[in-house]
């Protein structure tokens, strides 16, 4: 028969697992963090820049829409 081990506490037995076969999940979780992070960060980036884009767009369209209607003004005189 098999001696059994003693109880431990969680924190205890999760390091032992983290030491052993849980080495491969945590780093993987932990490059997993990352690759979030990074892509969190580049989505930011790159809303930043559809935005700023977006309000040249609209500041333009407004200039047009002004220019058009000074021609059918010039138009009707």
């Amino acid at each position: 028969m098999k001696q059994k081990r003693t109880a431990v506490d969680k924190q205890t037995a999760f390091l032992e697992f983290k030491d052993s076969s849980g080495k491969p999940i945590e780093s993987a979780i932990l490059q997993f963090k990352k690759d979030i992070k990074d892509r969190r960060n580049l989505t930011k980036t790159l809303t930043e820049k559809i935005n700023h884009s977006k309000k040249l767009i609209d500041k333009l369209q407004g200039q047009l829409d002004k220019k058009e209607e000074e021609r059918k003004q010039e138009k009707r005189k």
